[in-house]
């Protein structure tokens, strides 16, 4: 991109100002020379689309997308990707050349990434926790990389079933919880439960020895699930791996280049560090 015009990427959402996105994009953009520049931009709801449709007047080239615009955006681009329309939301829009909107989602492919860091996920049997958009994004990973059997389990049951019944997976009852746990090669932590508070989805006694235990929350990096379930003699995956591969993705998707991973990581272990709630 050297000699062009300086382009200009951001995140949307409301809130934004806590987003490490910012910081972990601008430090890639500079690790390669790039003439680019990645802002925050606090949207409401009711301002969402005027902002979107005006991407082009604004100069802005691509947009990560989070709460609480990630389902909304979908009806404001004129194409998503095949993740995107399955999973029903997207987090990333792209202006492209044309002057058209396109809309992807790599939420699922940090997930996938962080989880394959771990454990082989192909045939393995998967208990991912909550129903909102982090899970749909999560059952579409696990799907994708052909594991075994994917199972829900949510406090509130018909939001389970309903999302079971999307993907074509199973749901199972808040009140099996200690069976479905045990019987779990993969947990995915995908509520908030851990997020600023010290607190875990599930007793610790419930997990063994020889599971892979994610958390979709990284502040704090470490959160009760994790530090229970290292005790327990489980491999753990910390949130912000999922943050950073998503991201990886999206800064190919922006700029066409290959992402300077250990830049962007870099960049993320130093604002997680000594600021738990950033």
């Amino acid at each position: 991109m050297s000699g062009e015009i300086k382009q200009y990427f951001g995140i949307v959402g409301d809130p934004v100002q806590h987003s490490l996105s910012p910081a972990m994009h601008n430090a890639a953009f500079r690790a390669l020379g790039l003439d680019c520049e990645y802002r925050r931009h606090v949207v409401s709801a009711s301002e969402l689309a005027s902002f979107i449709s005006g991407m082009q007047e604004q100069g802005i080239r691509g947009l990560s997308v989070t709460i609480p615009h990630k389902v909304p955006a979908l009806q404001l681009v004129d194409r998503l990707d095949t993740a995107a329309h399955q999973i029903g939301a997207l987090n990333t829009i792209l202006l492209e050349a044309d002057g058209s909107l396109a809309g992807f989602n790599t939420d699922w492919l940090g997930v996938q990434k962080a989880a394959a860091e771990l454990i082989d996920i192909r045939r393995k049997r998967v208990l991912i926790l909550g129903a909102g958009g982090t899970a749909r994004a999560a059952v579409y990973a696990f799907k994708a990389a052909g594991s075994a059997r994917v199972q829900i389990l949510n406090r509130t049951g018909s939001k389970a079933l309903a999302l079971a019944e999307a993907f074509s997976v199973e749901a199972r009852n808040w009140a099996e919880m200690k069976e479905v746990v045990a019987e779990a090669d993969i947990i995915f932590n995908a509520t908030s439960v851990g997020l600023e508070s010290d607190r875990s989805p599930i007793p610790a006694t419930y997990l063994h020895s020889g599971q892979v235990v994610l958390d979709a929350v990284y502040t704090p990096s470490r959160t009760r699930l994790l530090i229970e379930a290292e005790e327990q003699g489980c491999v753990i995956g910390l949130g912000y791996r999922m943050l950073l591969w998503q991201g990886v993705e999206q800064f190919r998707l922006f700029t066409g280049q290959d992402a300077p991973v250990g830049v962007m990581e870099s960049v993320l272990l130093e604002n997680l560090k000594g600021n738990p709630h950033v």
